[in-house]
C-alpha cells in the first residue's frame, strides 16, 4: 500500500478533518511496522460503525452522480410509489458492505442488518417506519432493469423501426459501475502511473445442468496449461441450449457462458460458467516504495467473451478519462489483434507492456527492411550473436538469481535494438540502427568507430550492405500484434511489468482476504445484476483498503494531495522488487525507452 507521492512535500501538512462518531480513542496508527502489525495484504480488522457506514456509502452515491440519477428515476415513476426508495436501497446495500466486507451479499442477511437500525440510523437511511424483506429485491430489480443494456439500449418494432430507449441523461451500465467506483478513492489519489488490468472468474451461482470437456469461448486465446473437464449431461433433451449469440447456455442462468479460468477446480479443470470480471487496479510506478492497489476500475461480460473489447469499453468508461502513462496486461489480452487491442491503446496515448505468447516469440523479416529481423517484438539487425537470439522465456517459480541473470542477457540484447527516431501522427515510425544510436561499433558506420572498447563490436565486413546505421521508417502494421515501447524482457520491462502482480494482488483481496465475491457469495442472475453486486465489492474493498494505509488521516472528502501523510509498509521485504530497485524506473518517450 502507499502514498501516490514518491518526494516528499514540501508545503505545510494539513490533516484532514476526521469523523469522530463512534470511533474508539486511542487508535494505534495501521501504518507502523511492529509485532503487533498485520500483513500488508491483511486487513487490520476495526470494524466500522453503522453510522460511518452509512455515512461513506451516502457520500459515495452523491459523489459519483448515482444519487441524482437514482432520485430522477424516483420521481418518474409512475403510480404507487416505492416503499424503499431505489436510493435508499443502495445506501443499505453499500453500507452492508462497507461495514463488513467479509459478509455474503444477500438479501436476507441485508434485512437483518438493517432491522438492527436505531431510529436515527433509519431516518438518515431513509427507511420508512414498516417495510418488507421484498422491498429490497423490488428496489435492485429496478436498479437492473433501469441499466440493462438488451432493455435501455434500443428496441426493434415489428416493422423494422427501432426504438432508442435509453434517456440522454442516463449513464451506460460501465459509466454507472465506474462512477460508484471512482467516488470509492479520495480524489487525493490520483491514479497511479502503471495500472494493470486482469480478468478475474465470477461463477454462476445456479448448478450447472451439464458439463464440456472444453468451453466455446468467443474469444481464440486459451492457457497454456488448459485441461479437459470431465463431461456430465444429466438431461441430454433440455442442455444445452444455444443462446441468442450462438454460444452455449448449460444452466438456469442465460446470460452466463462457460469460459476459461485459472485452475482452482477440484476435477483439476480451469473451465467455469459464469462471467470474466475485469478489474483496473493501481500498480504503483518504478522506484515508488508504497502504493494502495485501488481498484480504479470494472468490467463484466459472458465469460469468454472477447478480452479486449472488454477492456477498451473498461478504459472509455472511466469517470475521470485515462490519467496514467503506463499499462501492463496478460497474454489473455495482448494475443488479441492488433485493431482491437494494440492499436487502440496507442491511440488512446497508453505505454503497453505485456508477456509474449509462443506464437509471439517467433523471429520473423521485417516487411519493408532487408536485412533486419522482428525479435519478441524489437527489430535488430542481422549481425546480432547468435547468442542473443533465442533467450529463454520468464517463467512462473523462477529463482530471484536465475532471473536476474536472464534479465542481464536481454539487457545485452538490447543494446543491438534500432531505436525511434522520429514518429509520425498515423503511427509509423522512424527507426535507426544501434550504430547510428552510438550503442554498438560497426567498421562500415565511421562515427561508431570512436567509441570506447565498452561498446560491442559488430562482426561486419567492411563494405558489406549491413544495416547497422540504417534509417527507415516502419508502418504501425507491421509487428503491432507483439511490438512495444519497452524492450521485452529488459531490467526496465521488468520493472514495469512485475507490477502487474498487485491486479493479482486485487484478486485475491476480493474474493479471499477482505471480500467474498465467490460462487454462491450471492443470489442474482444476469449480467446487470452481478455487474452491480462486483461494483459494491469493489467500493467496500477500496474503502476499506484506504482505512488500512491511512486511518482516520484521510477520509473520502480529502481532496488536497498535500494532506496525504507519508506511509511505509507494514512490512519490508527481505530482497527488493524489480521496480523498487535503483535505476529501474521509465525515462518516458525517449531514444533509452525502445519500441
Amino acid at each position: 500500500m502507499t502514498s501516490t507521492k514518491s518526494t516528499p512535500n514540501t508545503a505545510p501538512i494539513k490533516p484532514a478533518t476526521a469523523r469522530t462518531t463512534n470511533r474508539r480513542p486511542n487508535l494505534p496508527p495501521t501504518h507502523d511496522i511492529g509485532a503487533g502489525s498485520m500483513p500488508a495484504w491483511l486487513p487490520e480488522g476495526r470494524i466500522v460503525s453503522n453510522r460511518e457506514a452509512l455515512e461513506d456509502a451516502t457520500y459515495v452515491l452523491q459523489r459519483s452522480g448515482a444519487a441524482a440519477i437514482l432520485r430522477r428515476v424516483e420521481a418518474q415513476k409512475r403510480g404507487t410509489k416505492r416503499v424503499v426508495s431505489l436510493h435508499t436501497a443502495f445506501v443499505i446495500f453499500l453500507g452492508f458492505k462497507i461495514q463488513a466486507p467479509k459478509k455474503d451479499f444477500q438479501f436476507a442477511d441485508i434485512k437483518r442488518w438493517a432491522d438492527a437500525f436505531t431510529p436515527s440510523q433509519a431516518k438518515f437511511a431513509g427507511l420508512p417506519g414498516s417495510w418488507r424483506y421484498d422491498h429490497l429485491q423490488d428496489a435492485f430489480a429496478a436498479v437492473v432493469k433501469l441499466l440493462e443494456p438488451a432493455e435501455s439500449e434500443r428496441r426493434v418494432s415489428e416493422a423494422g423501426v427501432i426504438y432508442a430507449l435509453r434517456k440522454e441523461w442516463l449513464p451506460t451500465l460501465d459509466q454507472f459501475v465506474n462512477a460508484a467506483v471512482a467516488a470509492s478513492i479520495p480524489s487525493a489519489l490520483p491514479p497511479t502511473p502503471v495500472q494493470a488490468i486482469d480478468s478475474t472468474d465470477i461463477r454462476s451461482h445456479a448448478r450447472s445442468r451439464m458439463g464440456q470437456k472444453e468451453p466455446d469461448p468467443a474469444d481464440t486465446y486459451r492457457p497454456d496449461d488448459s485441461r479437459p473437464s470431465r463431461e456430465f449431461n444429466h438431461d441430454p433433451d433440455e442442455w444445452p441450449k444455444k443462446g441468442a449469440d450462438g454460444r452455449m447456455i448449460v444452466g438456469p442462468d442465460s446470460q452466463a457462458r462457460l469460459g476459461w479460468c485459472t485452475r482452482t477446480n477440484s476435477d483439476g479443470s480451469n473451465s467455469f460458467n459464469g462471467w470474466d470480471g475485469h478489474l483496473l487496479v493501481d500498480a504503483g510506478s518504478p522506484g515508488l516504495e508504497f502504493s494502495v492497489p485501488f481498484i480504479r476500475g470494472i468490467a463484466v461480460r459472458p465469460a469468454g467473451s472477447y478480452k479486449a473489447q472488454a477492456g477498451i469499453d473498461l478504459l472509455d468508461s472511466l469517470r475521470d478519462g485515462i490519467t496514467f502513462q503506463y499499462l501492463v496486461a496478460d497474454r489473455g489480452y495482448s494475443y488479441a489483434k492488433p485493431l482491437s487491442w494494440a492499436r487502440p491503446l496507442k491511440e488512446r496515448g497508453l505505454v503497453y507492456a505485456h508477456d509474449l505468447h509462443v506464437a509471439q516469440r517467433r523471429p520473423h523479416p521485417s516487411d519493408v527492411m532487408p536485412g533486419v529481423i522482428w525479435i519478441d517484438g524489437t527489430l535488430f539487425p542481422d549481425c546480432l550473436p547468435k547468442r542473443l537470439r533465442t533467450l529463454d522465456a520468464f517463467k512462473p517459480g523462477m529463482r530471484p538469481e536465475a532471473k536476474d541473470a536472464l534479465i542481464a542477457q536481454y539487457d545485452e540484447r538490447a543494446q543491438w535494438a534500432f531505436v525511434p527516431n522520429r514518429r509520425y501522427e498515423n503511427g509509423d515510425i522512424q527507426y535507426k540502427g544501434p550504430a547510428r544510436a552510438k550503442h554498438v561499433r560497426c567498421v562500415n558506420y565511421g562515427p561508431s568507430a570512436r567509441l570506447g572498447e565498452r561498446v560491442p563490436m559488430t562482426n561486419c565486413a567492411p563494405g558489406a550492405a549491413c544495416k547497422c546505421a540504417a534509417t527507415k521508417v516502419i508502418p504501425r502494421s507491421e509487428a503491432e500484434w507483439e511490438r512495444q515501447e519497452i524492450i521485452y524482457g529488459t531490467s526496465q520491462w521488468a520493472a514495469v511489468y512485475g507490477l502487474r502482480n498487485l491486479v493479482e494482488s486485487a484478486n485475491a483481496q476480493l474474493k479471499f482476504w477482505r471480500g467474498t465475491m465467490r460462487q454462491h457469495g450471492t443470489c442474482v442472475f444476469g449480467t446487470t445484476a452481478n455487474t452491480l453486486v462486483l461494483m459494491i465489492h469493489v467500493i467496500a474493498i477500496n474503502i476499506s483498503l484506504r482505512r488500512d494505509a491511512y486511518g482516520a488521516d484521510v477520509t473520502l472528502k480529502t481532496a488536497d494531495p498535500r494532506c496525504i501523510p507519508p506511509r511505509k509498509r507494514r512490512r519490508r521485504p527481505a530482497r527488493p522488487p524489480m521496480h523498487a530497485r535503483p535505476g529501474n524506473r521509465p525515462r518516458g518517450r525517449t531514444s533509452e525507452v525502445r519500441a
